[in-house]
């Protein structure tokens, strides 16, 4: 009977709160760079990041460094991606040298290229405190990108002309990808 008692009294409260709407831990915020528009694309890579500093310059320089980090994350991760799809209509003694080879070439061009990116949004704000916050939003063309590595890959002299052909063959059926999104 207790047990009854206590199930009664229970179960409308567990259905009470469980038909409720999620809350949160607060009050949810949105960044101004927060929409879609603001991720990477099928034509775009893009990055967004925000600094908090007293001085402008360095809360930019930081929002800077922070939109570029997370530009050039989603250049590796959609290139280990291509590499992958590519890598796997190959052999594994094929797909093991030109993915060490693709790699190397990655890293350098993401070195050079992150300095090519272009500026989308900035917006700056001036805290209470006196300290500035500044969001930025940058993005980089997939096709210059991949273009880049096309170019450099056939310009390489250290590689053997079948992984230098399989690389290129790669990248410009990602330029074509690019062109199409």
């Amino acid at each position: 009977m207790k047990q009854l008692l206590i199930a009664m009294l229970v179960v409308p409260m567990l259905a009470l709160t469980g038909c409720g709407s999620f809350k949160g831990p607060g009050k949810e915020v949105k960044g101004p760079f927060d929409g879609s528009s603001y991720q990477t694309s099928g034509r775009y890579f893009r990055g967004t990041g925000y600094g908090v500093s007293r001085s402008q310059e360095v809360a930019r320089d930081k929002a800077r460094m922070m939109a570029q980090k997370e530009l050039a994350g989603s250049v590796s991760t959609t290139m280990k991606a291509v590499s992958d799809r590519f890598m796997n209509e190959r052999t594994k003694e094929q797909a093991s040298d030109i993915n060490e080879k693709f790699e190397t070439l990655n890293r350098e061009v993401l070195n050079q290229s992150i300095s090519d990116v272009r500026t989308i949004g900035e917006k700056t704000f001036q805290m209470s405190d006196g300290s500035f916050k500044v969001y930025l939003a940058l993005e980089a063309s997939k096709k210059a990108i991949y273009q880049r590595m096309k170019e450099q890959a056939e310009a390489r002299k250290t590689m053997d002309e079948s992984t230098k052909a399989d690389l290129v063959k790669m990248l410009q059926q990602a330029i074509e990808a690019s062109e199409q999104d």
